[in-house]
């Protein structure tokens, strides 16, 4: 199999389209722009100053050399007559000491984003073609927002914090932008107060990084600024979600001469946890792209922003003289016409049983357990997986899978989940590093519940070895034990088990021929109140 073809799979595997997070090397690679060094040496040329000067004073600080050019720049911004013409035009963006060098950096990297002359255009056409839900990015220039002209851009760090985001269709530019002088980080003052509310802004993109594969572009894998957002980030998981948020991240690095992608896993240390992420060295980043634009989606992210915008309206609104309306639209449809939209969807499904409100997590469960539940497989398959599926949580699937007809069309990574590896079930548990102890102890399952409270064997049962685990026994102790689907701690570790148990009596059965998903047609309407 073909690296970009392995890569393709790994990303099509979730149920969220990738998050890029773009760094200072993809504008230097298709813009032409200076790397963070070669920025601060311009500036320091123009005012007459030795650039090794304020390097050497900062002791290697970029921030800090930030700082000393920002103040020696606005002593010349102010007394040099060949900034009189700026002074009057920018007179009104004068509010802090570095006021001045923020823009004329802004300026000038205006002047590279005006212009469509990219290099590497091959390139460029795939990455516009991606299937991506949104972009992070530390840039300043306007290079992103061209290439995605329909994604809605936050310009700093406070509007992302201040904003109610949709987390599809948009770029959350954490640095600032250069339409907006002052909100760039450029200096140690900058960086001090950017790092004070870094707790809130991974609070702000926890989320997506918990749902969606993130791609890092253009970043040293060492880089600073993704350290520190990552390990704010841990700091909040608990082992099991560090493991997942490590399955995510997926590093980008150029390594020149590689003549094909290779991919590898790298372990990253960040702040006393191992992430053991994705790495792929690449010359080329066609194949990267190449992969990113084959994925499957059915609706463009700009529009579905659009939509979760109207959807959030409804539910904050308590204005009960809305209006009720149904309308047909397409890509190009203005949303700012209709009042508040409730869903989207094909016109002929809405009518059918469940519609879109589909099953829970906690019905499968209870189909699983056989609790008078009876679903229908091919429901469960084409309407409730694709909603509530995601690669963190724990849904039992193979009983659907193995039971649905080979003339519905099935989503290829619902059998690749059905068939995944048993010893995927002993990862990330309390007592993993006991694994071999716990099975040293206990002869079986009955034995190991005639041994430790229900609690403790609902985080240990999954480390038995398969053939001590009886499904019967297993069946009962998660009927008994139904309670804990009401705690947040335990919860997921009985839906781990009831995953388990789905596992080991269906899975076998689930090795289904996977088709590929028809192409869907235009959607035919939208259902708006």
């Amino acid at each position: 199999m073909q690296p970009s073809e392995t890569l393709f799979q790994q990303l099509n595997a979730y149920s969220s389209s990738p998050i890029l997070f773009i760094g200072s090397g993809i504008s230097f690679r298709y813009l032409g722009t200076e790397r963070w060094e070669a920025l601060l040496k311009r500036f320091s040329e123009q005012i007459g100053i030795p650039f090794e000067k304020f390097r050497s004073k900062a002791n290697g600080d970029w921030a800090r050399v930030g700082s000393l050019l920002a103040e020696d720049y606005h002593t010349y911004w102010f007394s040099s007559p060949d900034m009189e013409s700026n002074r009057k035009k920018y007179k009104n963006d004068m509010t802090h000491l570095s006021s001045p060098l923020k823009v004329m950096v802004s300026q000038h990297l205006k002047e590279f984003s005006v212009s469509n002359d990219y290099n590497l255009e091959s390139e460029i056409g795939l990455l516009r073609a991606a299937k991506i839900d949104g972009i992070i990015t530390t840039n300043y220039d306007l290079f992103l927002e061209n290439i995605f002209p329909d994604f809605k851009v936050y310009k700093s760090q406070r509007e992302l914090i201040f904003s109610t985001l949709q987390e599809v269709g948009e770029i959350y530019k954490i640095h600032g932008c250069c339409t907006d002088p002052n909100s760039l980080v450029i200096t140690s003052e900058d960086y001090e107060n950017y790092n004070s509310k870094n707790a809130y802004l991974a609070a702000k993109l926890m989320t997506a990084f918990l749902e969606h594969p993130i791609i890092f572009l253009g970043y040293s894998i060492t880089d600073p600024n993704i350290r520190n957002i990552l390990k704010s980030m841990i700091t909040c998981l608990d082992k099991y979600q560090i493991e997942e948020l490590s399955k995510r991240l997926f590093f980008v690095e150029y390594q020149q001469g590689c003549e094909e992608i290779l991919i590898e896993k790298y372990n990253l240390d960040i702040g006393g946890s191992s992430l053991l992420l994705t790495r792929i060295l690449a010359d080329s980043y066609i194949e990267i792209y190449n992969a990113l634009a084959a994925l499957h989606r059915r609706y463009p992210a700009s529009l579905l922003r659009k939509i979760k915008e109207h959807i959030y309206e409804l539910v904050i609104n308590n204005d009960p003289t809305e209006k009720i309306a149904v309308v047909d639209f397409n890509s190009t449809t203005d949303l700012e016409q209709v009042e508040v939209v409730l869903g989207v969807g094909v016109k002929s499904t809405v009518n059918e049983a469940k519609g879109y409100t589909s099953y829970t997590s906690l019905d499968l469960a209870y189909d699983i357990l056989q609790e008078d539940h009876k679903l229908n497989a091919n429901d469960v398959c084409i309407k409730t997986l694709p909603q509530i599926y995601r690669a963190t949580s724990w849904i039992p699937i193979c009983k659907y899978v193995s039971q649905i007809t080979d003339k519905i069309d099935i989503d290829p990574k619902f059998v690749l989940r059905a068939n995944k590896p048993l010893d995927d079930w002993k990862c990330g548990l309390p007592q993993s590093h006991k694994i071999h102890e716990i099975n040293a102890k206990y002869a079986s399952m009955e034995d190991l519940l005639s041994t430790i409270e229900p609690k403790l064997a609902l985080t240990t049962i999954s480390l038995l070895n398969i053939d001590k685990i009886n499904t019967n026994t297993l069946r009962k102790f998660l009927l008994e034990n139904k309670s804990f689907v009401s705690e947040h701690s335990t919860k997921s570790y009985w839906m781990r088990l009831v995953c388990l148990l789905d596992r080991l009596e269906f899975g076998a059965k689930s090795s289904v021929r996977s088709i590929e998903p028809e192409v869907v047609s235009p959607v035919e309407g939208i259902f708006v109140l």
